[in-house]
Formats: C-alpha cells, sequence, structure tokens
C-alpha cells in the first residue's frame, strides 16, 4: 500500500468486494458516462471505456474462485491504464502474488486493545503501559501478529477474559500456541479447499480457539447449521428463528465474534466456517422438523413485496437446503413422520421451483420440479393429484421454453391422472385441457386447439356460470386463436365477452382488466387502428401503475408493446423511450437470461440504429 500512496498518476480509486463475476462488479461502479444507460451492458461498456482513459486504482476484494474467460479478457482490457489488486485465498494465474505481510508489533498491540476494550483513539503510549500490556505482547507475537488471529483473540477475551489477560495468555499457551499443537496438513477438508501452508496453520490455531466442545448445545448446533452455508453468504434470521435457535444463544456467539450479524441476518467467517466443518460434527438436517414445514409455502422465505435483490439472496440460501435435503433422499424412510416432511418438502421445491419459472430461469425450475416429482413419486401414490400438479409444472415450463413435444407429453400424463381420479368434468381437468388447447395452439394446431378449449368452457360454464373470471379467461384464450388466425373480428367478439365479465365481476382495477385492454390494444394494433389501440394501452398503463407499480412485468410488457406500436408508426424516437422504459424493469425483477429482457434488449438495438441513421 505504501507503493499505492507513492504512486501519483492514478486519478480515481475503487473498492470492489466479488460476487463472482466482475462483468457484473463493474457495471456497478458509478462513472459518470454510465449514469444515462439503461442496460447492465451499456454500464459495463461505459466503465471499461472510463478505465482506458483514466489511471484508476481498484482493489477486487475476495476473489476466491478462478475468473472465468470473459473476466479475464476484461481485466487484461482495463489493465491497461488501471491497476488491480485482487485479495485472495487461491493462487490466481497470470497475476503476481503478493503475501500479506504480517502486522508490525506496535500496530499489532493497538489492534488487540481495539478489539478487547471495543473503544478506539488510544495513544499507543497508554496503551504500552496497562499493566497487562505484557501479556498481549505474548499473544500477539505466538499469533504471528496475523490480523484475524488477533482479532478473534481480542473478541474472546472482551466477553470472557476481562482483566484477566494473564489468564488467557496460560490458557492461549497451553491449548492453542503450543509446541505440540501440530498442523494437520493431511486433513481431507483442508486440501479440499486448496489452502496453504499458512492458513491451514491458521486455520487450525482457530479450530483450537473456536472449539466446538466449549459451546453450550444450543450454540455448537447454530454454528454447526451455519457452517453449512457458504461463508460469504447471510442466513436470514427468519431461517434460524424456523430452524428453533434461541436468540439468546445467538447474541452470545455475535458479542464473542464466533458469527457476525449483518443487514441480511448472519454470517461466518471463511477460517471459522473452515475450523467448524474441520471439527467434523454430524449434521442431521431431519432434525429441523419446523425449519422443513415453513420451507413448503414460498410465502414464508419469498415475502409478496421483497426487491429482486432479496429474492436472489434468499433463493440462494433456500437453495443450499434444498441440497442438504436431497442429499438424505436415499435414506430410508423409517417412520410416518418423515414422509410427512418429504410431502412438505416436495411442495416447497415445487414453490422453489414457480419462483424460479416466474423470473424466466427455467433450467433451475426443471431441475427442482424433477426433484419434487422424484419425492412425490417416492411419498404418494402413483395417481395423486399433487403428482399430477407437478407433472402440469413441467410442461408449462417446456411450453416456454418452446419445447412443445415434452409440454404435450407432461400435459398428457397430468390428464390421464385427473380423468381418472377426478372426472372428466372436473374443474382442474377443464384446467389440463386450456393448457393443452394454449401448446397446440402455438404449434398452429388450430383445430385442436380450439377444441380443448371448447371443452374447458363447457366444464366451467357448467359449474361456473357465465359470469365468472374463469370462464372469462377461457374466451380470453379463445380470442387468442382466433387471432394468431388473422380472425380479427371473431378475437375482438371473444376478448370483449371476456371484458364484458370482468369488468361486471372483478373490481374496476384489477389487472385481468389491463390485462384484457392489452389484448384489444394488440388487436386493433393489428389491424393497423392504431388510434384505438393506444387509446386500450393507455387504459391498461393506468391500472397497471397504480395497482400493480411501476416496476411489475406486466406494466414492462405494456411499455413494451407500446415501443413496438411507435415502430409500426414509424417514430423510433417514442419507441425507443418506451422500450427503455420497459428495459430494466425485466432486467431487474427478470433477470438477464429472461426472453422478454432479451427480446427488449434486441429490439432497442434495432431501433436505436434507425435513430441514428
Amino acid at each position: 500500500m505504501d507503493q499505492i500512496r507513492k504512486d501519483s498518476d492514478f486519478e480515481d480509486f475503487a473498492w470492489i468486494t466479488s460476487s463472482g463475476s466482475l462483468k457484473k462488479d463493474l457495471a456497478l461502479l458509478k462513472v459518470p458516462a454510465a449514469a444515462n444507460m439503461q442496460t447492465d451492458e451499456e454500464k459495463l461498456n461505459a466503465v471499461v471505456s472510463f478505465l482506458q482513459k483514466h489511471p484508476t486504482f481498484i482493489v477486487i476484494d475476495n476473489m476466491d474462485s478462478l475468473p472465468e474467460k470473459d473476466d479475464r479478457s476484461l481485466l487484461n482490457t482495463i489493465k491497461r491504464k488501471t491497476k488491480v489488486l485482487v485479495t485472495s485465498r487461491i493462487a490466481l494465474r497470470n497475476m503476481k502474488p503478493y503475501g500479506l505481510g504480517k502486522l508490525d508489533p506496535e500496530p499489532a498491540l493497538e489492534y488487540f486493545y481495539r478489539c478487547y476494550l471495543d473503544e478506539y483513539g488510544h495513544a499507543f503510549v497508554e496503551l504500552s503501559a496497562r499493566e497487562d500490556a505484557e501479556y498481549v505482547r505474548h499473544i500477539i507475537e505466538a499469533a504471528a501478529y496475523n490480523a484475524l488471529l488477533i482479532e478473534l483473540i481480542g473478541g474472546l477475551a472482551r466477553w470472557e477474559f476481562r482483566g484477566k489477560l494473564g489468564d488467557l495468555w496460560e490458557k492461549l499457551k497451553d491449548n492453542i500456541f503450543s509446541a505440540t499443537s501440530k498442523v494437520e496438513l493431511e486433513n481431507e477438508h483442508s486440501a479440499s479447499h486448496g489452502l496453504s501452508k499458512e492458513d491451514l496453520k491458521l486455520q487450525n490455531q482457530i479450530s483450537r480457539l473456536y472449539a466446538l466442545s466449549s459451546l453450550s448445545e444450543g450454540c455448537r448446533k447454530i454454528m454447526n447449521f451455519m457452517a453449512r452455508f457458504p461463508a460469504e453468504m447471510s442466513v436470514f434470521d427468519a431461517l434460524l428463528d424456523w430452524a428453533g435457535f434461541d436468540i439468546n444463544d445467538l447474541k452470545w456467539l455475535t458479542d464473542r465474534a464466533w458469527i457476525e450479524q449483518t443487514q441480511e441476518g448472519y454470517l461466518l467467517h471463511t477460517m471459522v466456517r473452515g475450523s467448524v466443518l474441520k471439527q467434523e460434527i454430524e449434521f442431521d438436517i431431519w432434525e429441523y422438523g419446523n425449519l422443513i414445514d415453513k420451507l413448503g409455502y414460498t410465502e414464508n422465505y419469498i415475502p409478496v413485496k421483497a426487491g429482486y435483490v432479496t429474492v436472489r439472496k434468499r433463493l440462494d440460501t433456500v437453495s443450499i437446503l434444498g441440497g442438504l435435503l436431497s442429499d438424505s433422499l436415499e435414506a430410508k424412510l423409517e417412520d410416518v413422520e418423515d414422509y410427512r416432511r418429504m410431502h412438505i418438502y416436495g411442495a416447497f421445491l415445487n414453490n422453489l421451483s414457480g419462483v424460479y419459472y416466474s423470473q424466466g430461469n427455467y433450467e433451475e425450475a426443471l431441475k427442482y420440479y424433477g426433484k419434487a416429482l422424484q419425492i412425490y413419486k417416492k411419498v404418494l401414490e402413483e395417481e395423486h393429484p399433487d403428482i399430477a400438479a407437478i407433472y402440469n409444472n413441467l410442461a408449462v415450463v417446456y411450453y416456454c421454453q418452446g419445447n412443445y413435444e415434452e409440454a404435450l407429453k407432461n400435459y398428457g400424463k397430468a390428464l390421464e391422472i385427473k380423468e381418472k381420479v377426478l372426472g372428466e368434468e372436473h374443474l382442474d381437468t377443464a384446467a389440463t385441457y386450456n393448457n393443452l388447447a394454449g401448446v397446440y395452439g402455438a404449434q398452429r394446431k388450430y383445430d385442436e386447439a380450439l377444441r380443448y378449449y371448447t371443452k374447458a368452457l363447457e366444464i366451467r360454464k357448467k359449474y361456473l356460470g357465465e359470469e365468472y373470471p374463469d370462464t372469462a379467461s377461457i374466451y380470453n384464450n379463445l380470442a387468442g386463436v382466433y387471432s394468431s388466425q388473422g380472425n380479427y373480428e371473431e378475437a375482438l367478439k371473444y376478448y370483449e365477452k371476456a371484458l364484458k365479465i370482468r369488468e361486471k365481476v372483478l373490481r374496476k382495477e384489477h389487472p385481468d382488466i389491463a390485462a384484457t385492454y392489452n389484448n384489444l390494444a394488440l388487436i386493433y394494433q393489428r389491424q393497423r387502428k392504431y388510434e384505438d389501440s393506444l387509446k386500450y394501452y393507455g387504459k391498461a398503463l393506468e391500472i397497471q401503475k397504480k395497482v400493480l407499480g411501476e416496476e411489475h412485468p406486466d406494466t414492462a410488457t405494456t411499455y413494451f408493446n407500446m415501443g413496438v406500436l411507435f415502430c409500426s408508426l414509424g417514430d423510433p424516437g417514442k419507441a425507443v423511450g418506451y422500450i427503455r422504459k420497459a428495459l430494466p424493469i425485466f432486467e431487474k425483477v427478470l433477470g438477464d437470461a429472461h426472453p422478454y429482457t432479451k427480446q427488449a434488449r434486441d429490439l432497442l438495438e434495432i431501433v436505436m440504429r434507425n435513430v441514428k441513421t
């Protein structure tokens, strides 16, 4: 760092905590040129251009995985004028390594007292004159002046050895730093994490300092539970509460620096986590029955109004639990209680898949629906309605991927169970008729689509009546088929039937009414009745902004459709404005990989070229 201070060529300084993707991290840097950019790609390009022109010193903290090819290329691109310092516990190719030097004795002494006294601003002279300073000098010397170890011991001293640093030194000398404390270099866990000899020694010392055997049973279970998550991942409070942990145990552990409290929840330092795992405490996820019960219901772990970042963090956290539970699937089920929990866990995976589906992450959705189906087949009868529901959900994802054959196959399996168990005229059976019709429509097999929609309509009218929201939905779908056939007059007739029912049975500003306005606008747009189209888009947008909010995907869809409309009107300037409103919403709520996001980004690029020319 001294060399950095001496170098006067740098104009700017940036600090990045690595997320695992340098592209994403750089796109978040605030540079003037990126302020008005809409997409992550545009922001990244602006940041890279800035770094190529303005000498900048960048610290990338905790890059503990090898960068992908694109990230390595990006590093080479920006380091022409920019210097990059990476902190990591692994060796990174094509980077010059600098081992972190140990603290000098005086700063090490001061740092210990800061952690021990929990106070700042002491003059070094005052600290060195303390009666217990001699013991501290022994401690920091034995700790090899390592900042982490000094911090951990200082926190321990504050709570366990206040005013008794002599006793602390005797304990450390005998149990932590003794000459007989051999470093277990061949330890399987440590070796698998690629730790250096120095880190192995440090971890061995921390393992002795943080011996789980010294904890109460409650604290020991918390540490064992949290060690199952990656060190950089916060475990949110609700999970620990559902697992049955005592808040007083959590406070005891945070006070003594065993765990750290964050805004999202709690986390373990990498080395503390490693030391816990090294002690090889047996872990059984099935002990946490209440936790598994809670995870069976999406709303428990994904708050209704949670932002996208929060949703992603919670998804990542519960996915770890999903993996732990999946690892236990092959274990022999011993009693009815285990079957019940397995069923609930299947429901959790089903709901988790639904969240991935809503984000457009279809591969993850298929993976977890497959796991849910595996569990249901193990614990339920072959023709159980829940198994039919999973087949139905798999079909929905395949449909969205354009894999219509797999969609039809899974809808067919769902229909076979429903017709046998529920009967041909059950409302759930009608729902599958409706879904099958959607696939046939996508395949342009319009006669089959109309046949299945008609079957679904007859059942819903018989059991629900004409003026019911589900009946309106069938009219809406029938209109979609006629629209695809180019029969716009018939399409308008059925959309108006749907609208009449929805306006009568739903509240005035219901999202389904806005959706029907949107559909009507699309028909008028295809008929080149652009004034009528704009009128209905406006009515839809008014409801969506008020009821759903500015950042809802349906609101973004209407913005996008209006952008397409202005393309048809030959007004690329207005088209760009609406597409730019839609794209950041899609990116934030649905993610970069979602088809809607890609479609909006591609159209924006095309229209922008027209604007420039």
